[in-house]
């Protein structure tokens, strides 16, 4: 009995890599006699257009803002694959061996995937440690296929990221595509024996499948709609297995309405007339639908989410449904040589295109890429793609893991270069390569002839241009070299780099410079108004210190990876305290897309009495241009809304910016508050300004504990910074002196990273306590001058330093020197309390936090109230 198995669709769903040689386009392969091995090279152009997309998206190019599109579409083929060879299973042998249909998905994405992150660890170690650092926390989870849910469960938002994303980001689809594998051979087995069968011919004969498949499917889309919040961070619905279930579900409905290999769909030219021009017309119609999506629309948008990707979805099925048939127009079209070599390659490109874009790309560009660079970056991806599937994919092909490990021992290009091999063992979420084929008998081609023709000409059947040139210039100059010493000098690169590279910021020099809680901006006064509050994310944050000294008797609440929505949360709550003054400012849409309806509800909360200002976005985001677009329109329509033009003013200035296009160096936070200032109009007030009730400078532990002073200390002024030294906590205090809002009591917490110099915090102590004294002994002299007008606490430390010990006693003595200083006891409070601190112990838990804010938060409302300083412990 002849095995009419669908071999692409059984072993390599989605992602087929074809057969070497040359094909009529569109139509049927013919091997040997009683050959019945179809090639439908048609769904390589479907796979190219998509690919081209994806790559084109994360270039940023503005003509393909919908690139990401292209995954849906190729969802939808791998859930049409998919579900045929596996009904083509279940119909010749009555049940599907798991293991075995599993092992080939394994065999299909893991070698690639390994490859993939092992080359791209070793460049990074070498070029970029930025990458580096981003891409470790990923790399088990994106080889365990389970980095989309590792993304969503750790509430790590690819959108609110500072830096550059990780390398592995894209490896989102691949796990979720092979959760699909895993899952839906079980399913599929039991819905077929749990639905009954209808009667009918083909698909009627399983229709409670297909209607139970349907049902699937929009549940699946109207949970991706309940789940996105517009305004809010999408990530859930965007990488979840469960709200992009529906396209896959769409591809699995359509091999049971549209089954792949049955005569009537074999060749539509000899169909009725009419049939072949509803087949040619949907072919072209569809395809044209989906270039146009991925051109005009915003895979961020509200549409996507509200059901844009379930009629994506929908319109490649029509696509794909159309191009199965041979002999049609548009088939032969979308079989083009260049288009299908592309195709047969997607799944090498979706792989290898993220970082390389990211390595050629700067981030902190802010001028759009020059035609020139597109195509180079393209070149390169190509490249890479095919020396991937020379030196990975194909000879996997052709045999088991165990031949392909013991070839390494030979040259490389003999074996890169053998000739035909068996279809791909397994399919991948992001870019699929090949062809689809029936499986029948195969002729086999003389391996050497095979290698003589790629080194002669540098291609693969015949196929030429900048990608295979550049990938055979590459096999050339490293066929000499033994297999095996390339493999293990990348390993050991890679290894070195993920064990040993010390972990570098996105933003600045320390990587925990934006694990700032906003509670460390909060300027609470005593009494009044704000004159101006502003509301920002990240950008704001680092431009802090330069925006403080611009309003002293303003706000400034920043917070990294705030969206406008909980931006306008923030408002509410500052507009409950009536703390509001004239002028509010916006300065959000860096972490996501920003909606009209978001901008009318904060319109409407700040009221047409207040002056409202938006500063527009700069960040190397899809989503800025349409967001600049929205902030202007909603300006122009509004009389008391206006728009600081941020993105203009920083156009073409790359050196304002760390490498990640969106944050500033400290050098240019100024040109960011002197535009504010600029364009709002604002004049400094010659009131005197009211004092905060405290102040407390502190370091890391007080850092951490901010959000818990501020709520413990509604007027209180909470400045801290990690590795604040001595010297730097005077500078911060002379700024609270000159602004005039210094009070009468201030809570130090000197930095515990590092051991205490008695002489440098005895001078800080008595600048701030306002003896300007320098006498470095701390006797009790320099209390008796009678110049000294304020409390100061000194907090001491509580860590597994050895100096830590020490630190405490330079405080207690400078606490018994002088006559108002005193100190509040954090090390005796936390002595016993083990639940203070995480295992390093220095790190507070929430209950050591809790505990730290009311120590320092009692000991300064005594010292308020009564002026004493009695010790606090």
């Amino acid at each position: 009995m002849a095995d009419r198995r669908v071999r692409s669709a059984g072993t390599a769903p989605g992602w087929q890599a074809p057969r070497a040689g040359r094909r009529p386009r569109g139509a049927a392969d013919r091997g040997a006699a009683g050959s019945s091995r179809r090639y439908v090279t048609s769904l390589d152009g479907l796979r190219a257009v998509c690919a081209l997309g994806v790559v084109f998206y994360h270039m940023g190019l503005s003509w393909c803002t919908g690139g990401l599109l292209g995954v849906t579409v190729l969802f939808v083929l791998s859930g049409y694959l998919a579900t045929a060879g596996l009904l083509s299973e279940l119909e010749r042998t009555g049940s599907i061996r798991l293991g075995s249909y599993w092992m080939r998905r394994v065999k299909r994405l893991l070698p690639t995937c390994v490859v993939f992150v092992a080359v791209t660890a070793a460049v990074c170690t070498v070029a970029n440690h930025q990458l580096l650092t981003k891409m470790r926390p990923d790399v088990v989870p994106a080889l365990l296929m389970a980095l989309n849910w590792t993304k969503i469960l750790s509430h790590e938002s690819y959108f609110a990221a500072a830096g550059a994303p990780s390398p592995l980001t894209h490896f989102w689809s691949l796990a979720l595509e092979f959760q699909f594998y895993l899952a839906w051979p079980p399913v599929l087995m039991l819905l077929m024996r749990a639905v009954p069968r209808g009667g009918g011919p083909r698909w009627h004969d399983r229709r409670g499948v297909v209607i139970a498949l349907a049902a699937l499917t929009l549940a699946s889309a109207a949970l991706m709609a309940a789940l996105y919040v517009p305004g809010a961070d999408p990530s859930r619905a965007y990488y979840g297995t469960d709200t992009r279930a529906q396209s896959l579900l769409l591809g699995c409905i359509l091999a049971f309405v549209w089954p792949f290999g049955e005569k009537s769909q074999e060749t539509a030219a000899a169909a009725r007339p009419r049939r072949r021009m509803a087949i040619e017309l949907a072919g072209f119609g569809s395809v044209a639908a989906l270039v146009a999506m991925m051109a005009t629309t915003e895979g961020y948008s509200s549409f996507s989410y509200y059901g844009g990707i379930l009629l994506c979805s929908a319109v490649a099925a029509v696509a794909v449904a159309a191009l199965v048939p041979a002999g049609t127009a548009v088939s032969r079209a979308m079989s083009w040589r260049p288009l299908a070599w592309v195709g047969s390659r997607s799944f090498a490109i979706y792989v290898w295109h993220y970082p390389i874009v990211e390595l050629m790309q700067p981030r902190n560009s802010t001028t759009a890429l020059a035609p020139w660079q597109v195509a180079l970056e393209l070149g390169v991806i190509l490249a890479a793609a095919e020396l991937s599937y020379r030196l990975v994919e194909e000879p996997l092909r052709k045999g088991s893991l165990r031949s392909y490990l013991a070839a390494l021992a030979r040259p490389i290009l003999p074996v890169a270069a053998a000739g035909p091999v068996a279809p791909a063992a397994g399919a991948s979420a992001a870019g699929r390569r090949g062809r689809v084929a029936a499986e029948g008998p195969r002729p086999s081609r003389p391996r050497d002839a095979a290698a003589r023709r790629l080194a002669a000409r540098g291609e693969e059947g015949g196929e030429k241009g900048l990608a295979g040139g550049l990938a055979a210039a590459a096999l050339a100059a490293i066929r000499r070299v033994p297999r095996a010493a390339l493999p293990v000098l990348v390993c050991a690169v890679a290894a070195w780099g993920l064990a040993f590279v010390p972990p570098v910021a996105a933003v600045g020099g320390e990587p925990g410079a934006h694990r700032v809680s906003a509670a460390t901006l909060r300027k609470p006064l005593s009494a009044g108004k704000y004159d101006v509050l502003l509301i920002g994310d990240s950008v704001s944050l680092g431009a802090r210190d330069a925006l403080n000294d611009a309003f002293p008797y303003g706000m400034i609440d920043a917070k990294v990876g705030r969206q406008a929505t909980d931006a306008l949360d923030v408002y509410r709550k500052y507009s409950d305290q009536g703390v509001v003054g004239d002028t509010v400012i916006f300065a959000v849409g860096t972490n996501g897309a920003l909606t009209q309806d978001t901008l009318q509800r904060i319109y409407d909360a700040v009221g047409k009495k207040r002056q409202l200002w938006f500063v527009n976005n700069r960040a190397p985001e899809d989503w800025v241009s349409a967001n600049n677009a929205l902030l202007k329109s909603f300006g122009d329509a509004h009389r008391n809304v206006g728009v600081i033009d941020w993105y203009a003013l920083s156009s073409g200035h790359d050196e304002w910016f760390w490498d990640d296009g969106t944050h500033l160096r400290p050098q240019h936070a100024q040109d960011l508050a002197d535009l504010i200032v600029k364009t709002t109009g604002y004049v400094k007030p010659t009131r005197e300004n009211t004092t905060y009730g405290a102040i407390v400078l502190g370091d890391a532990t007080t850092l951490e504990a901010a959000d818990e002073l501020s709520a413990a200390m509604p007027k209180a002024m909470i400045d801290a910074a990690a590795g604040r030294d001595a010297k730097a906590t005077a500078r911060t205090w002379d700024g609270y002196a000159k602004a005039g809002t210094a009070g009468d009591v201030v809570a130090i917490d000197p930095d515990d990273s590092a051991p205490l110099d008695a002489a440098s915090v005895a001078r800080m102590v008595a600048a701030v306590e306002g003896s300007g004294g320098d006498d470095a002994s701390g006797s009790a002299g320099s209390a008796a001058t009678g110049k000294a007008s304020r409390m100061v606490y000194l907090v001491t430390c509580r860590s597994s330093a050895t100096y830590c010990e020490a630190n405490n006693q330079v405080l207690r003595k400078l606490a018994k020197a002088r006559g108002n200083v005193r100190l509040i006891d954090w090390y005796a409070a936390s002595a016993g309390h083990d639940e203070y601190f995480r295992p390093d112990g220095a790190t507070l838990t929430k209950a050591g936090r809790k505990a730290y804010a009311k120590l320092v938060s009692a000991a300064l409302e005594r010292g308020s109230a009564t002026g004493d300083g009695a010790e606090a412990a």
